[in-house]
């Protein structure tokens, strides 16, 4: 079997990763693939089989938007591609709009699609042979805003990748972590202004965001009107990220809405102690599988793998939850050294060889 894989490059994003490890992952199994990207860059997650690009690195056209989908219907033929995996909406609508057989993964919640591509994909995502969903909470919001692919969908988790599992031993907070594109999807602002209540209390702490994005000032000045810019660094991405899970004690992620929420998964990996607010989706499948991806919280919540804290609740509300939580993990020994051993346990059942498996067993349908 030939698969292909598609997306806009192998660079910079949770997506971008896990479709370099799906490429691998199948690779690995004995398929043929090949990775298909619009852009190319000198640094790029590893990824496996055949590489081809895009021969023209444009944006923002609709004749660009057109001579891809020249190229992808001219790829799938020469190459003489048996299934198209795709992820990310341009990409997806690509894949669709080709033909052939078509797996179209969305990595997000489809309501926060743009009203464009939700319009477009009402018309065209029936065409898809298989739709995968990167959480269930994802999956039941596809089929409840595109009833066409009920009988479809899928939900396939991201796998961990190539993350060494490792348990921790106990130690107190010092360094807080987050990572994630600075955009308001991420809502950085509410991390930095928790902290900003909390510094003054708390000296040992500092806070560490890696991401880059349009809100990249608008955070900085934010950082630096709470009091403690001195102990708030904001880093751009790095492909050395391991050694910042490492270094951390504690993870914070404070989105509005995710589609799964690959950060988590590697914290856990490391043992490190995690907050999430209880966004849709993700989060709550990830540290608390006990409950039902339909429950939210609305108070702060404390699972076996980490602690959820309420959203949808006024901002100031969603903030001082976020700073009680902080506070409980920095002063709860007990609490930390549970989330410490059971992290890493959780992180096994993302373990690429899962992923893999059942990856494989959606293509052999």
């Amino acid at each position: 079997m030939r698969v292909g894989i598609l997306i806009h490059k192998c660079s910079g994003g949770g997506a971008e990763r896990v479709a370099g490890e799906v490429s691998r992952l199948l690779d690995e199994q004995g398929l043929e693939v090949v990775f298909f990207t619009f852009f190319q860059r000198k640094e790029e997650y590893p990824f496996g089989g055949e590489r081809v690009s895009f021969p023209e690195e444009r944006t923002g056209s609709l004749l660009t938007l057109w001579n891809r989908i020249r190229w992808v219907r001219r790829m799938k033929r020469e190459k003489k591609i048996d299934v198209m995996i795709s992820f990310l909406p341009q990409a997806n609508l690509i894949n669709l709009i080709t033909g052939g057989r078509t797996i179209v993964s969305f990595r997000n919640n489809p309501e926060e699609l743009s009203s464009g591509y939700q319009a477009i994909f009402g018309l065209t995502l029936h065409w898809a042979d298989r739709v995968v969903a990167v959480s269930k909470g994802v999956e039941a919001s596809l089929v409840k805003y595109y009833p066409a692919v009920r009988g479809k969908t899928t939900t396939i988790y991201n796998p961990l990748g190539d993350f060494a599992i490792q348990e921790r031993n106990l130690r107190p907070v010092r360094r807080i972590l987050s990572i994630g594109r600075l955009e308001s999807q991420k809502a950085h602002h509410r991390l930095i202004e928790a902290f900003g209540q909390i510094a003054p209390y708390r000296p040992e702490l500092t806070l560490r965001i890696f991401g880059e994005g349009s809100l990249s000032r608008q955070l900085e000045i934010q950082a630096e009107a709470t009091g403690f810019g001195d102990r708030i660094e904001l880093l751009p991405f790095t492909y050395e990220i391991e050694n910042e899970y490492n270094q951390a004690d504690l993870f914070v992620l404070a989105s509005d809405y995710e589609g799964f929420g690959n950060v988590l998964l590697e914290s856990l990996a490391k043992g490190l102690p995690v907050i999430s607010t209880d966004c849709p989706y993700g989060p709550r499948e990830i540290l608390a599988p006990e409950t039902a991806v339909t429950d939210r919280a609305n108070q702060m919540e404390i699972h076996e793998f980490g602690i959820l804290t309420p959203l949808g609740v006024a901002e100031e509300e969603t903030i001082a939850q976020l700073a009680t939580a902080i506070c409980r993990l920095c002063d709860d020994e007990e609490l930390r050294g549970r989330l410490n051993r059971q992290g890493p346990k959780r992180a096994k059942d993302f373990s690429r060889e899962e992923i893999g498996q059942v990856w494989r067993r959606l293509l052999n349908q």
